[in-house]
């Protein structure tokens, strides 16, 4: 198993808590993350033939 662990850096000039602040993140990734899976389900990404040459960057 791989220990995995990134760090991020948000400015902001709201004057929110720390708790607050990631709270509000959490939110954005969760629906991000979700429209993605939906996307994907939807336009049988997983099935795709396209996996090699520029495709996987696109």
């Amino acid at each position: 198993m791989i220990d995995f662990h990134e760090t991020h850096y948000y400015l902001s000039s709201l004057d929110w808590s720390a708790h607050q602040f990631a709270d509000a993140i959490r939110g954005h990734w969760l629906i991000e993350n979700q429209l993605h899976w939906v996307k994907e389900v939807t336009l049988n990404e997983d099935n795709c033939i396209h996996r090699g040459g520029n495709s996987p960057a696109n």
